[in-house]
């Protein structure tokens, strides 16, 4: 049997664990200062998908396509293990990331295999952006 002074100890464990232990066990990855940058393109269209991660939840969506102007849409995100889950504020447009092959679905623009995604510094995403659309503009007289 248990005395008082041994129970007292294992209430001050457990309240501890019960104060302290949740936020490390539900605590997630910082990517913050990462990017994935995703290009694919065919003989008449192209398509592209830029994450910023800004904080330690938050992320910034670019999107581009030869035929629709850049977007940017402000979401939050989550990792596990695996997979990183990003969302935006709405609930409409979400991306989850294969943590270990870099493959890409989208809620709204499908599937990217792994090849077509790169892992890149934020400050990189704006030239990707135009370095892989640039042919698309050749011959633009506007």
């Amino acid at each position: 049997m248990l005395d008082n002074k041994c129970v007292g100890k294992l209430f001050y464990v457990a309240l501890f664990i019960y104060l302290i232990a949740p936020s490390t066990l539900f605590a997630q990855d910082d990517l913050s200062g990462k990017g994935i940058f995703c290009y694919k393109e065919d003989e008449s269209s192209a398509r592209a998908i830029g994450v910023e991660f800004s904080t330690k939840t938050q992320a910034i969506i670019y999107l581009e396509e030869n035929t629709d102007p850049r977007k940017q849409i402000y979401t939050s995100y989550k990792t596990s293990a695996e997979q990183v889950v990003i969302k935006d504020l709405s609930g409409y447009y979400e991306i989850y990331v294969n943590r270990k092959n870099l493959t890409v679905e989208t809620s709204r623009q499908g599937y990217w295999f792994g090849k077509f995604c790169i892992i890149v510094e934020p400050k990189e995403l704006e030239n990707l952006f135009i370095k892989s659309f640039s042919k698309f503009k050749q011959g633009n007289i506007l």
